[in-house]
């Protein structure tokens, strides 16, 4: 009987461990270029349609050239997600990551956040939102600067 009992609770354990688990996601690809203050995705079209779910932002920050009266070191860029919601209310904020880019022109720093659990629009029938990034340094330090990377929603 203990054999017996052993081997189902073995066959058990091998049965639950060879359930695959899925998620599934939805990934969005990003660029931008920065020669002034505020790179704003709304205005410039790059809208990206993710469903809800766990918001993730990667991506790599490049300093590209400077202009002359550039600041020593440079500003700090403030990177934003917002959930578009219309015309008629105001947009959400996702969450938002500090990136210090490098003071040398042809560098590039990498950066990630987890922003947790989303739901777009007010938790709306079709579970999707549509997001963009939204970019503000604190002064225009003359750094021009760029990006890349990959917006996310595993669900």
């Amino acid at each position: 009987m203990k054999k017996l009992v052993s081997t189902f609770f073995g066959l058990t354990v091998l049965a639950v461990m060879s359930i695959p688990v899925f998620a599934a996601t939805d990934i969005a690809n990003y660029s931008w270029s920065m020669d002034y203050r505020v790179v704003d995705g709304e205005k410039n079209g790059q809208i990206h349609t993710l469903r809800d779910g766990t918001i993730q932002l990667g991506g790599t920050l490049n300093t590209v050239s400077v202009d002359s009266g550039y600041t020593p070191i440079t500003s700090t860029v403030k990177i934003g997600v917002f959930d578009q919601d219309g015309a008629f209310s105001a947009d959400d904020l996702v969450g938002t990551i500090d990136v210090q880019p490098y003071n040398m022109v042809g560098t590039s720093r990498t950066f990630s956040k987890n922003f947790g659990w989303f739901v777009a629009d007010g938790g709306g029938s079709d579970n999707r939102g549509e997001y963009y990034l939204y970019l503000e340094k604190t002064i225009d330090d003359n750094w021009n600067l760029s990006g890349s990377g990959t917006l996310t929603s595993t669900y």
